[in-house]
């Protein structure tokens, strides 16, 4: 089967918990006419020394260029080359605009120092995550302890 279209959006490729690999399984197994990447690809705003773009995300950026992929961009990824929206045409003829969430929130917007905070405490929480299920699978605890 071949799909229309596929979206997705927030892969934040830089942080560790990211799974580049998946996707780009997922999308070799799923061919579309068009393909749509909707915000915070890469992840700007994990400082260098906590990023952890792995050569898996190289096989996705391939992999999403051979689709010819739009990218649009997110709160993450302030790129002036990437587009803030589009219009896309729906099969019955329809318009609608694909557009990443930030664009609505007006406190991230407002607060950006605040954002970044967010950004690094939630790349903290996914290496501490990893961490504790780590010690659980040491420990023989199984997947639901805490």
């Amino acid at each position: 089967m071949i799909y229309r279209t596929i979206f997705f959006s927030d892969l934040h490729l830089r942080m560790r918990a990211a799974q580049p690999t998946r996707l780009a399984n997922l999308l070799d197994d799923n061919p579309s006419d068009a393909t749509f990447v909707v915000g915070d690809y890469v992840d700007l705003w994990i400082p260098d020394n906590e990023a952890a773009f792995c050569p898996a995300s190289r096989d996705l950026q391939a992999c999403l260029e051979d689709r010819h992929a739009v990218r649009l961009r997110g709160n993450h990824d302030p790129c002036s080359y990437l587009k803030p929206s589009y219009v896309y045409t729906l099969a019955d003829g329809r318009e609608c605009l694909v557009i990443h969430g930030d664009a609505f929130d007006a406190e991230l917007r407002a607060h950006k120092t605040m954002a970044h905070l967010g950004a690094r405490v939630v790349n903290f929480l996914a290496r501490f995550n990893r961490s504790m299920r780590l010690f659980g699978r040491l420990l023989k605890l199984g997947h639901r302890w805490s």
